[in-house]
């Protein structure tokens, strides 16, 4: 595409009002700079044909628009403009797809360099204006029209045809991504903010275009040159789902500007993020957000408060932008603020997170947020953001990420056998594994020295260990490297355990080396021929099992942390045991999204059956029968029921306030076929009302051929308001209810039918209260049994 008069008039063309000719607009457009200039319909023809050029009184008597646009006075011309052509002329539901259509042409006009000043009223570069979100659409028209008056008009001839009808409602999905606003005051500086973030997007992109993994942990490897990207999947409603296979920038942040990007450990939410910095930088002109990854698991450590968190991170790549610019930016809605493992948050900081979260969104929501955590409990925190999950790998994309691996280039062999297995086999009968980036590495790190992949999570991790402490030598081979620290893998996977567990109790992911050696000091139980500076060396360049970044150590993946807690768990005596009960309860609420109590169930199953759900069970249901029974089972544990009415896509999250009930809950088999979805409708039970749709909508005419013919693009509420009209309020389409069961249970009268399906053997809740039971009885009599074999034995 090419930036001309003949293209910028054709834009304006279509956004015009109905009736307006190009007679007619071309003459006010020349006018603006000319007023004695006429332009004949001939020469207007040719003009929007990129046929002529713009008439000088050097070269014709038509006027002199060349040279007046030469001196025009900026100030003038854009006051001109503001009256003439947007209030007489422009259709008011078109101008923001006019301004994206032209600056979309500057942009691919490769004819004009980044430093061209390409608007003449707000003496804004090319790069500068393409990195605009907000405008003063008398000023900006103005000013481009100023500048394609200097601009040889025939150098769009061959592309003047492109600017259709098509190509200006190709812009409609990208409206909200601008603004109109009011000539700021002179002492505003919103033109010196957009300078000031050039540069951070080319750092920003250098800074995430390059990363280690575990497969390249010696040199970082060019990201998409590895990267496969998930596909994301929003829930709408009970039964439909709804599949995002091109996940960008742009078609997340379509959804909504409040995403929680939810994924299970090692399934690529941190490399989403990453995509999604990379995409938003590629794709600025078009999407107009600057990117900020703000990774978690730092919050807490001395800002003292969210936005001086964020701003830290932005100053961290790029000294020229100012905290001022950075608040007037944010102010703006300029932001993509993409912030990454929310569940890495610690303990004693997750509350004042969540609070200062939802202060920050309702502060600054013009900008996008998209937050990215394993799943946890305290998502019905953030209450206006919608959920979408990271889904699986296909078979296709597990093939994928394994073609991409350039694993052990030296002998190609292995992974060609690796693919030819998983296409054949492995992906079947370790689907689970091979659907999770993270597994399926370790899964051809584990095939290359065993030649088979385990099936249990936790021997899995045991033999991914193993072949974690194997350094691969290009000439030769596999082989062992002696450890610095002298002890053999058993001594050393048992000190690892205890570090591991220990840290994992404080909810600790990452160490300095000060941190490090005060959990070693702990497990090393006074043996001074092994010194933490040692241990800590092996980890990371022998075992592999850390590595260093940012001043502090950290897991290859928190999973291996957790396998090794669960690992130093299962040794431990029935006392011990018996007290994880407790332990696992009391915990944050983000525990629920990690694999160290499934793997330890795995691992010693009887054992957490007798000495952890045993007398969890015995203990809830001994505090029900001394009360109310199942009513008392469900204000402990379900105190509050969230459910929809009418026509709402987000389905509400009802999870028990227990991790030990939830985790019992996924083992058994449990019949229900009533829902809270199932409850009846009362007005004081809302808690939030969804209203219907209002975002704009393209409207096309098509010929007898099925060939579009007019397009436009309605605003809200889709039809002419007479003057003086204001738009009517959306109606409302449905309801988020909250029931508050103890309120509830205090009217029986008025809520007769509501607990009368509260207390239904077929409601879910109820169904799960007959199941608990009957799967106590059955572990008491398991356990009998046990004792009773042994005591034949003995």
């Amino acid at each position: 595409m090419k930036f001309c008069f003949g293209t910028l008039a054709g834009v304006l063309l279509l956004c015009a009002n109905k009736g307006v000719r190009k007679l007619t607009l071309c003459n006010v457009l020349v006018k603006s700079v000319d007023r004695d200039c006429t332009l004949t319909s001939n020469a207007v023809t040719s003009l929007l044909q990129c046929a002529a050029n713009l008439p000088d009184g050097k070269s014709n008597s038509l006027g002199n628009v060349i040279s007046g646009g030469k001196d025009a006075d900026p100030v003038k011309t854009a006051a001109y403009f503001s009256d003439k052509v947007i209030k007489a002329l422009l259709d008011p539901n078109k101008r923001k797809l006019a301004v994206l259509a032209i600056t979309d042409l500057i942009r691919n006009d490769d004819g004009i360099g980044g430093d061209v000043v390409v608007d003449r009223v707000g003496s804004k570069t090319k790069n500068a204006l393409l990195m605009q979100s907000r405008f003063v659409l008398s000023e900006f028209l103005a000013g481009v029209f100023l500048f394609a008056t200097q601009v040889n008009n025939i150098v769009g001839k061959e592309e003047s045809d492109a600017v259709t009808d098509e190509y200006l409602v190709s812009f409609a999905s990208l409206q909200d991504t601008i603004s109109f606003v009011v000539p700021p005051k002179e002492s505003d500086s919103i033109e010196t903010i957009l300078e000031v973030f050039a540069p951070y997007l080319e750092k920003a992109k250098d800074r995430y275009q390059k990363t280690k993994t575990l497969l390249y942990k010696d040199e970082p490897k060019l990201f998409y040159d590895f990267y496969i990207p998930n596909h994301v999947e929003r829930r709408m409603g009970r039964a439909q789902n709804v599949d995002i296979a091109e996940v960008t920038a742009e078609s997340l942040t379509a959804i909504s500007n409040f995403v929680m990007l939810t994924g299970v450990g090692g399934q690529g939410k941190s490399m989403m993020m990453r995509h999604l910095l990379l995409d938003a930088v590629s794709s600025y002109a078009k999407l107009r957000r600057i990117p900020v990854f703000v990774t978690l698991k730092d919050y807490g450590g001395g800002a003292d408060n969210l936005a001086e968190f964020v701003y830290g991170k932005v100053a961290a790549l790029c000294a020229e932008a100012t905290k001022e610019a950075f608040s007037l930016a944010l102010e703006s809605g300029m932001f993509l603020l993409l912030f990454d493992g929310l569940d890495e948050i610690d303990c004693k900081h997750g509350a004042s997170f969540e609070r200062e979260i939802e202060a920050f969104t309702d502060r600054y929501a013009n900008n996008s947020f998209v937050i990215s955590s394993r799943p946890i409990q305290s998502f019905v925190s953030f209450s206006r953001y919608t959920t979408v999950k990271l889904k699986p790998f296909t078979k296709g994309q597990a093939l994928a990420f394994v073609d991409k691996s350039d694993f052990r280039p030296d002998q190609p062999e292995i992974q060609w056998k690796f693919r030819e297995t998983l296409d054949k086999s492995l992906f079947k009968t370790h689907r689970s594994f091979a659907e999770n980036p993270l597994l399926l590495t370790i899964m051809l790190l584990t095939f290359e020295q065993y030649a088979e992949v385990p099936t249990k999570m936790h021997i899995f991790y045991r033999e991914a260990f193993n072949a974690l402490s194997v350094t691969h030598d290009a000439t030769k081979g596999a082989f062992k490297r002696a450890l610095r620290m002298g002890l053999s893998i058993d001594e050393v996977r048992e000190r690892v355990a205890e570090i591991c567990f220990r840290s994992y109790r404080d909810e600790k992911y990452e160490f300095t080396a000060d941190e490090f050696t005060g959990y070693f000091n702990k497990a090393n139980k006074g043996d001074k021929a092994v010194t933490a500076d040692d241990f800590l060396y092996d980890l990371s360049h022998n075992l592999c099992l850390t590595y260093f970044e940012s001043g502090k150590y950290h897991f290859i993946h928190r999973s291996f942390q957790e396998y090794f807690a669960a690992l130093f768990m299962s040794k431990q005596t029935d006392e011990f045991l018996g007290k994880l009960g407790s332990f696992f309860e009391k915990r944050s609420p983000r525990v629920f999204a990690n694999s160290a109590f499934p793997m330890l169930y795995d691992i010693i199953q009887p054992k957490v059956e007798q000495f952890i759900f045993v007398p969890f069970l015995t203990d809830l249901f001994a505090r029900c029968d001394a009360k109310e029974g199942y009513w008392t089972f469900l204000e402990e544990m379900y105190p509050y029921i969230y459910y929809n009415h009418g026509e709402v896509d987000e389905s509400p999250c009802n999870d028990p306030q227990s991790y030990i009930l939830e985790f019992i809950l996924r083992l058994i088999d449990y019949k229900h076929t009533l829902t809270p979805d199932d409850l009846p409708f009362y007005e004081e039970l809302v808690d939030e009302e969804v209203a219907e749709d209002t975002a704009p909508l393209l409207v096309e005419k098509r010929d007898s051929d099925g060939n579009v013919v007019e397009a436009a693009v309605v605003q809200w509420p889709y039809y002419d308001l007479e003057e003086g009209e204001y738009p009517p309020d959306p109606e409302v389409i449905g309801y988020k209810l909250e029931l508050d069961i103890e309120a509830v249970r205090q009217e029986p009268d008025k809520y007769a039918e509501l607990l009368k399906i509260l207390n239904d053997d077929s409601f879910i809740f109820k169904a799960e209260y007959n199941a608990g039971r009957a799967y106590l009885e059955s572990l008491k009599g398991e356990i009998q049994q046990r004792r009773d074999d042994l005591s034949e034995l003995l």
